[in-house]
């Protein structure tokens, strides 16, 4: 049975004509695609570290199959918009990237599908060159290329962050920086003042939910620009975990959801292999967002997960706009 959740979203609604919202969004997350071979200098540094955490176990929960039957499931719904929230691929090697092409195709068209980057598409520097060249146009916007991307569709506003950056061995961090911070906060506006709805896309989650070593160092400004700007829905990857966390605005909380990774087999202890689709609906100022989860299952087939309803009214006190 789904879970409903009321919570109110700090965009106003507007005098103009109504809009009425219509959105398919599909999330998948962290499949970690082993993709290519590195050369003996390119497995020099947390490459090489990464590589043997796979060989040994430590990075053996994922499993392409599952990938591939996910990846078909969600094809298979024709979503309006396919969100990859980082971790696509596991060693950053241009190879991979080049390599990971058929597979984002099989998520749909180009202009459907969105990426993002997380921290193993940063493993060495120089990772987003090699990226943006092989993936194009799904790494950006309506407006082109660059983080954070912005994207309209069914009248949402879509909001693409990129928190990868290059850290040294043993650690995972990420970093939004000031310039996104700046532009974050110039698209909110946009979106506000439109009246529509805006949905951000992070690998790292914003909140406190992890390690120092895994966190987004950053975290605490990214908040503040979602909680000011009036962000109504946060989704992350990064954790491999079904996540739920909430942000305090000053007309309510924004909540926070993170994705189970794309390629867990079933018996992981984090929770098996899933992609998410978010059905987005309603009209200025009372939104409804419905989250249905398909996940593996042990016999390998895909199947109906959790469901989770947000009820987004606009804030109580606000004024219509002019």
């Amino acid at each position: 049975m789904p879970l409903w959740f009321g919570c109110e979203c700090p965009w106003p609604a507007r005098r103009s004509p109504t809009l009425t919202l219509s959105l398919r969004l599909a999330q998948i997350s962290d499949l970690h695609l082993l993709l290519g071979t590195p050369t003996l200098r390119q497995s020099l540094g947390k490459r090489g570290l990464s590589q043997l955490g796979r060989a040994t176990g430590v990075r053996r929960r994922h499993d392409m199959r599952v990938a591939e039957a996910l990846i078909d499931d969600l094809a298979a719904q024709a979503p309006d918009l396919v969100a990859v929230t980082g971790d696509l691929v596991h060693l950053s090697l241009p190879a991979e990237f080049e390599a990971a092409r058929p597979w984002l195709a099989r998520l749909g068209p180009a202009g459907r599908v969105a990426t993002i980057p997380g921290n193993h598409e940063a493993l060495a520097r120089g990772w987003d060159g090699p990226m943006r060249a092989a993936w194009g146009e799904m790494t950006g916007g309506d407006d082109g290329p660059g983080f954070p991307w912005l994207r309209r569709v069914g009248g949402v506003a879509v909001i693409g962050l990129s928190s990868a950056v290059a850290t040294p061995p043993f650690l995972a961090t990420g970093r939004i920086g000031s310039e996104q911070l700046a532009a974050l906060r110039r698209r909110l506006d946009a979106a506000r003042a439109g009246g529509a709805p805006a949905v951000v896309l992070v690998h790292h989650p914003p909140t406190e939910l992890l390690s120092r070593r895994k966190s987004l160092t950053d975290a605490a400004a990214l908040r503040a620009v979602l909680a000011e700007g009036g962000a109504a829905l946060v989704l992350h990857g990064h954790a491999h975990r079904a996540l739920l966390s909430w942000i305090d605005a000053p007309h309510g909380r924004i909540p926070v959801l993170g994705a189970p990774s794309g390629s867990a087999p079933a018996d992981d202890p984090r929770g098996p292999g899933a992609w998410r689709l978010f059905r987005v609906s309603g009209e200025r100022g009372a939104v409804r967002v419905a989250m249905h989860e398909r996940r593996i299952g042990r016999d390998g087939t895909v199947q109906d997960g959790p469901a989770l309803v947000f009820a987004l009214p606009a804030p109580a006190g606000t004024r219509d706009a002019a």
